[in-house]
């Protein structure tokens, strides 16, 4: 073996247990979390009547959990198992992807009462990515990771540059459906702020807090600056890891917040009852469908709280892009591409 040789090969595995090692970290942020919040997911979504919301919840949540139990899988992946392994976590990705979509359309819809219009650019952008996906994987063959990596990788059949460019237009689409999101909600909370009933010397500030905006607007600031950076040849890219996750993370808690909101406005709501009369059939049939995607977050029992229903009532991600990656989900790019061969065209697990 030649000098050159044995310093590309070493610095290769540098690069692998470097991956590696910030994988794992972004594991470990995912379950401490799922741990943590798992006395509030039995509390307010098991049990419950089924809505869109929780549906949502579900998903998002336990399709992510099922990618990482999977990556682990890969790791030790032959040529054999290769191509089911790796066909499975594809569909994992695309499903958490198509999550995203609905979440953030499904938002702004239930914010701006039943109104598809603003919802309907936010959906059609969010689209690009799981679509892009399904193409890039069908261009794509499960083979063996290269050594010195281990497990899987996907070999794509293209040039390295398509699949660049394709990254940058997913990118795009991902800030640009994000930042509608934020923009639509500052609208909505800006022109029914008088009608919330908020204390007249209470900043904006807080009422954009409780519409959601603040979880839409760290997943916005954390994607443009993830893709600064990968704009930046050699700039190591350390946020795409925590990127994916965090993201899954901030939407489950986002529903979760408002499942606490839906409970709160139940018992406001059976104590109407017991005094003066009960729901219209309106509002009714809307919780049963939507859920609570369009009410105010409650933060703690000393802050006010607001609902706001209008006539009736996304992840990826998607959250979002992963390191160099068109993936870009919950589930991340599920390690398929941590070594990548820009000669051969290889991407590694």
């Amino acid at each position: 073996m030649s000098a050159s040789s044995a310093t590309e090969l070493s610095e290769n595995y540098r690069a692998y247990r470097e991956n590696n090692n910030y994988i794992i970290a972004a594991k470990a942020l995912f379950i401490w979390d799922y741990i943590i919040t798992l006395d509030n997911e039995v509390r307010y979504v098991w049990g419950r009547k089924p809505t869109i919301a929780t549906i949502l919840f579900l998903l998002n949540r336990y399709v992510v959990l099922a990618c990482m139990l999977f990556q682990l899988i890969v790791l030790g992946g032959t040529e054999v198992s290769c191509n089911s392994i790796v066909r499975i976590v594809q569909t994992l990705v695309v499903i958490s992807l198509f999550v995203l979509a609905a979440f953030f359309s499904l938002r702004i819809y239930a914010t701006w009462g039943r109104d598809w219009r603003p919802a309907v650019p936010i959906l059609l952008l969010a689209l690009v990515s799981p679509v892009a996906n399904v193409w890039i994987y069908s261009q794509s063959t499960p083979v063996v990771a290269p050594f010195p990596a281990v497990g899987c990788a996907q070999y794509f059949i293209h040039d390295i540059t398509v699949y660049s460019r394709l990254s940058i237009v997913i990118r795009t689409t991902t800030i640009a459906s994000e930042f509608l999101v934020v923009l639509f909600t500052f609208v909505k909370a800006v022109g029914s702020r008088k009608s919330r009933h908020f204390n007249e010397q209470a900043p904006l500030f807080m009422c954009i807090i409780r519409d959601g905006t603040l979880h839409f607007l760290l997943m916005l600031t954390l994607n443009v600056i993830q893709l600064g950076i990968a704009t930046v040849p050699g700039a190591p890219n350390i946020l795409s890891y925590v990127i994916t996750p965090l993201s899954s993370i901030l939407i489950s808690r986002f529903l979760l917040n408002l499942r606490q909101v839906n409970d709160v406005v139940q018992r406001d709501a059976t104590t109407l009852f017991m005094n003066t009369t009960i729901l219209s059939a309106r509002q009714f049939h809307s919780e049963v469908i939507i859920g609570n995607l369009g009410e105010s977050l409650y933060w703690g029992s000393g802050s006010e709280y607001s609902s706001s229903r209008g006539k009736v009532v996304n992840t990826t991600q998607d959250l979002s892009t992963d390191h160099d990656s068109l993936s870009a989900s919950p589930c991340g790019d599920y390690e398929m591409n941590r070594l990548r061969n820009r000669d051969e065209g290889t991407e590694t697990t």
